[in-house]
């Protein structure tokens, strides 16, 4: 549900390898978001669900300058859009967000993971967080990397922090 009320949905490449989420509203009626896929080495499998559905059209990779060309050429060969950002190997979500309005996305949903999450905190640019804990164990992975912080005072603070039980 929530992904139908958003322009896109935004995810890394390692939660596209680890997932092969669709990305897609299912379960309740609503257009589909664009889907944003952050891949700076264009690492993520050219047979993962978001290159290969009926939706294939509202897939954007965002890639660094460096990518492979071949690859590029790939993934575009299917329909997919592939926008190679003036950014290394190291992400700058700054030029992402600057991007994403040229695209006119206004509202964007992010599912991230560890190694995500973590540069949202460290680059500061988000405006809501919700964070989804389920009622199960499923690894080991910790939601958020190190944030370089040196003590209490650095803290990042969270307010208006509202809990609910979802099923």
């Amino acid at each position: 549900q929530l992904r139908s009320v958003v322009d896109a949905v935004l995810v890394g490449s390692n939660t596209v390898i680890a997932d092969n989420p669709s990305l897609t509203v299912r379960l309740t009626h609503g257009r589909n978001p664009k889907r944003i896929i952050l891949d700076s080495s264009l690492k993520t499998p050219i047979e993962s669900n978001v290159y290969q559905d009926e939706f294939k059209h509202l897939t954007y990779v965002l890639t660094s300058k460096h990518a492979d060309p071949e690859k590029i050429k790939a993934f575009r060969s299917l329909g997919i859009h592939v926008e190679c950002l003036d950014f290394d190997l190291n992400l700058d979500l700054h030029l992402v967000k600057k991007y994403l309005l040229q695209l006119k996305i206004y509202s964007l949903m992010v599912e991230s993971g560890k190694t995500l999450t973590t540069e949202i905190l460290r680059q500061n640019v988000w405006n809501e967080m919700w964070w989804m804990i389920s009622p199960m164990i499923l690894g080991g992975m910790r939601a958020v990397g190190d944030l370089y912080l040196q003590g209490i005072e650095q803290h990042i603070k969270i307010d208006d922090i509202k809990l609910e039980t979802v099923d």
